[in-house]
């Protein structure tokens, strides 16, 4: 919610991807959840994944300006790093808030 409050404000659907992808689909279903102890706070419920371990990583898509602005230090949580992905370069458009910037 603090990070991207799109689906939990708008209902609004991206798209997930792991970044080391493998051919193994899992037969569970995953909920992709941010940190908050909220109910809303709940980008994705996908079935037929790729099979993820603990620790891996997986980057939400197509976010686009309003997730910066919309999001927020609720919970005393830091802004998240901020990438570009574009013709497979990356660009880091905001490096992830420090918390003593915070405080």
């Amino acid at each position: 919610m603090n990070d991207l409050i799109r689906p939990a404000l708008y209902n609004a659907e991206h798209k997930i991807i792991p970044l080391r992808k493998n051919k193994i689909n899992s037969k569970k279903t995953y909920e992709f959840v941010g940190p908050i102890c909220e109910s809303t706070d709940k980008f994705a419920i996908i079935k037929k994944f790729q099979k993820l371990n603990e620790k891996e990583f997986v980057a939400i898509c197509d976010v686009g300006a309003y997730g910066t602005s919309l999001s927020s230090n609720y919970n005393v949580r830091p802004k998240p790093l901020e990438i570009l992905i574009r013709d497979s370069k990356i660009q880091i458009i905001s490096k992830r808030q420090k918390l003593s910037e915070l405080m």
